[in-house]
């Protein structure tokens, strides 16, 4: 089941790359160029085509599947000195909510370049 919602989660999130749901986030303070470094490669085969068909049917083809799972074994994050940092998820400070939303902005920026969004 685990598996099935983070593919699915990963679909819906291509798939609102691909339909332009989620704004760009563009700013120049000095935080968010240490949070624009992060990024995501996508693979061959998730493609913006085959995410806007998965949209309009709901119908995921094997190859948007397969490429999905390869994205998601490929991608990973290991960030310096961040491991000993804990939080209370909860309760994030507004510095942290900031990073955090910097961080998944800069991965959505990415993937949205690489479908041609930007």
């Amino acid at each position: 089941m685990r598996k099935n919602v983070k593919l699915l989660s990963t679909i819906s999130i291509g798939a609102a790359l691909a339909s332009g749901a989620i704004a760009i986030f563009n700013n120049s303070s000095a935080a968010t160029s240490a949070v624009q470094a992060a990024s995501i490669i996508l693979p061959s085969g998730y493609t913006k085509s085959a995410i806007i068909k998965w949209n309009q049917t709901r119908k995921a083809s094997k190859a948007l599947i397969n490429a999905s799972k390869k994205g998601m074994q490929e991608n990973t994050y290991s960030g310096a000195g961040s491991d000993n940092t804990l939080v209370n998820v909860t309760k994030l400070t507004s510095t942290q909510q900031r990073e955090l939303s910097q961080y998944t902005l800069s991965l959505i920026n990415s993937a949205r370049h690489q479908l041609g969004k930007l």
